[in-house]
């Protein structure tokens, strides 16, 4: 499986605004499998941006959440995740 973000938001204005991430999902063979599909969230609390990828990327030993200091870092680990660019 493969996932692909097809929106990049802004940061929310409120701390406790949750951020969902959503894309389309391929199979092994590059066939769409699911479209708009919820790939991730990030959620601000006590100062520290939270990610969490629903979308498995199918590497054993892999971390699909955890916290950064910032929206952009976090935004990045789930990038990272998902073997996509990072900004």
């Amino acid at each position: 499986m493969k996932a692909f973000i097809h929106n990049i938001p802004e940061p929310p204005s409120f701390l406790s605004d949750k951020i969902e991430l959503r894309g389309n999902v391929y199979d092994d063979a590059g066939q769409l499998y699911k479209s708009d599909e919820l790939i991730a969230t990030l959620t601000n609390n006590t100062e520290n941006w939270h990610w969490h990828v629903h979308i498995p990327n199918g590497k054993l030993g892999s971390i699909n959440k955890g916290e950064c200091p910032t929206y952009h870092e976090a935004f990045n680990e789930v990038n990272a995740y998902l073997d996509q660019a990072t900004f």
